[in-house]
C-alpha cells in the first residue's frame, strides 16, 4: 500500500502527525439576529503517510449538506478524495481538508411547542424559532507530488474554485431543524432536504 507517493514502512510501526482545527464565531449583530462563522482545517502534518482510518473527507449534512453522504461519484471526488476503484466501506482517503462556513440567524417570532400550562414538558420542548441561511465550501486533497491527480506539496493549497460549495436555507427550532440545501458548484444536482436534531455548529 502506499501513500503520500511512498509505501508504508512494513518493517516498523507507522509514525505521524495529525492535527486538526475548528475555528467558530459567533457574532450577535442586532437584538434578533447572529452572523455566525466556522474554519474547519485538519490532517496530515509529518512523518508516514497516514493510514485509511485516520484520513479526512468534507462530506455529508454536517459539512456539504447540498451533496450526499459518500455517494458514488465518476471520476475524481474532492470530497472523500476517491478515483475511481473505492476501497470496501467507501471511506474517506484525504491527507488534509479545509471547510468554511457561514450562516445567518434571525428569530422567526413562531413557537413550534407552547405549553406554558405544562411546566413538566416546558423545559424540554419549548423552542423559539429562527430563520437561517447559510453558505458552505471544502474539499479535501492529497499531499505529495503535484503532479498526481487531486495531490499537492505540502505547503500548498488547492484553488478555492477547486472547492465544493453549497448555498441553503432552513427553520430552527433548536429540537428540530429543517433545511434546504443546494449545490452551487455542482448545480446541476438536485436540492437536498435533511432534518436536524441540533444546531449545524
Amino acid at each position: 500500500a502506499t501513500g503520500l507517493g511512498r509505501a508504508y514502512p512494513t518493517d516498523r510501526p507507522l509514525t505521524y502527525e495529525r492535527g486538526f482545527l475548528d475555528l467558530r464565531r459567533y457574532n450577535r449583530i442586532s437584538q434578533h439576529a447572529q452572523l455566525n462563522l466556522r474554519l474547519v482545517a485538519g490532517g496530515w502534518l509529518g512523518g508516514d503517510p497516514l493510514p485509511l482510518e485516520r484520513r479526512l473527507s468534507v462530506d455529508g449534512y454536517g459539512s456539504l449538506p447540498g451533496f450526499e453522504f459518500r455517494s458514488r461519484r465518476a471520476g475524481e471526488d474532492v470530497s472523500t478524495c476517491s478515483m475511481g476503484a473505492i476501497p470496501p466501506g467507501y471511506p474517506a482517503q484525504c491527507d488534509r481538508i479545509a471547510l468554511g462556513q457561514v450562516e445567518y440567524r434571525s428569530d422567526l417570532h413562531v413557537r413550534l411547542f407552547d405549553w406554558d400550562d405544562d411546566r413538566w414538558v416546558r423545559p424540554h420542548f419549548t423552542a423559539d424559532g429562527k430563520w437561517v441561511v447559510f453558505l458552505d465550501a471544502g474539499r479535501g486533497w492529497l499531499v505529495g507530488n503535484p503532479g498526481a491527480p487531486m495531490t499537492y506539496a505540502s505547503g500548498g493549497l488547492p484553488p478555492l474554485g477547486s472547492f465544493r460549495s453549497d448555498l441553503g436555507v432552513g427553520l430552527d427550532f433548536d429540537v428540530l431543524g429543517i433545511y434546504l440545501a443546494k449545490p452551487l458548484s455542482s448545480p446541476q444536482l438536485p436540492m437536498r432536504l435533511f432534518l436536524s436534531l441540533h444546531h449545524r455548529f
